[in-house]
C-alpha cells in the first residue's frame, strides 16, 4: 500500500479487523492507529493482550503503559481530580471535564461532512450520521421493526 493506494490501505484495515474478531477471546488483537490521512487510519498495528503488559490488579484489564492503568485505577478508587469552576461537577478524565465544559462554551468541534451540522460529542455526531446512511442498528425482539437510535427502539418497546 502506497501514499496513492488509500483503498489498499483501508481494506488492510479491513482484513485486521476480521482477524481480530475470529481470534479467541484473551487473544484477541488490539488496534492501535497512529494517525489519519483523509480519514483513512494509517500505520495500524495489531497486538494481542498478552502483549500489553501492564495489569490492573483489581480487574486483570491489560494496558500498554503504566500511566493508563494509573489513569484506570480512578475507576476503582472512585477519585475524581478533575473539577468543573462552573458547577462543582468532578470527573476522573481531563478529557470528561473538556467534555462537560462545552455545556458552557457551546463548542461543538464534530462537524457531519454531508450537511455541515455540528456536535458537542462524537457519539451524537455518529448517531447523527445514522439519517444520511439510513443505517438501523437497534431492532425490536418482539416485532423486528428497526431503529436508527437506541432510544427510539427503547420507547417503542414501551408501547408493546
Amino acid at each position: 500500500m502506497s501514499e496513492s493506494d488509500p483503498v489498499g490501505e483501508k481494506n488492510r484495515h479491513t482484513s485486521l479487523v476480521k482477524k481480530h474478531k475470529q481470534s479467541p477471546k484473551g487473544k484477541r488483537s488490539t488496534y492501535i492507529k497512529f494517525g489519519k490521512r483523509k480519514g483513512i487510519a494509517n500505520n495500524v498495528s495489531m497486538r494481542t493482550e498478552s502483549e500489553r503488559p501492564h495489569v490492573c490488579q483489581e480487574c486483570g484489564k491489560n494496558f500498554d503503559y503504566l500511566s493508563q492503568v494509573r489513569i484506570h485505577m480512578r475507576t476503582h478508587t472512585g477519585e475524581k481530580p478533575f473539577s468543573c469552576k462552573g458547577c462543582n461537577k468532578s470527573f476522573g478524565r481531563i478529557s470528561s471535564l473538556k467534555r462537560h465544559m462545552r455545556n458552557y462554551t457551546g463548542e461543538k468541534p464534530f462537524l457531519c461532512k454531508e450537511c455541515h451540522k455540528s456536535f458537542s460529542e462524537m457519539s451524537f455526531l455518529q448517531s447523527h450520521m445514522r439519517t444520511h446512511t439510513k443505517e438501523k442498528p437497534f431492532t425490536c425482539k418482539e416485532c423486528y421493526k428497526r431503529f436508527s437510535l437506541l432510544s427510539n427502539l427503547k420507547r417503542h418497546e414501551n408501547s408493546h
